[in-house]
């Protein structure tokens, strides 16, 4: 037996977005990397180097943990349980990266 055939959009259109949802996602996606990026970021523009240090790793945790919170709220999933799988990944992440710093020489 043989699958139904997909509908086919009409001979001359493309099933895309048009432009400007285009680069109104794209716009979303540069400006919530800029934010996300300097989240991590702010505290060494006003505390001393270590204090700056562990303010960073708190404030990252818990915008982490938010986000993963969020994600499970607009879809499907615990909130506690996403936002501490987001807020492992990405503070995981962060070490990793600290640690090949090291190994390679880096600061």
């Amino acid at each position: 037996m043989t699958p139904p055939e997909r509908p086919r959009a009409p001979r001359g259109t493309r099933d895309v977005l048009p432009a400007e949802g285009l680069v109104r996602q794209a716009v979303v996606v540069g400006v919530a990397t800029i934010v996300g990026s300097l989240i991590p970021l702010v505290p060494f523009f006003f505390l001393p180097r270590l204090s700056a240090l562990w303010t960073a790793i708190g404030v990252s945790a818990a915008a982490l943990f938010f986000v993963g919170a969020y994600e499970a709220q607009t879809s499907v999933g615990d909130w506690r349980r996403k936002g501490l799988q987001m807020t492992v990944i990405g503070l995981g992440a962060a070490f990793i990266g600290y640690l090949a710093g090291k190994l390679f020489g880096a600061g």
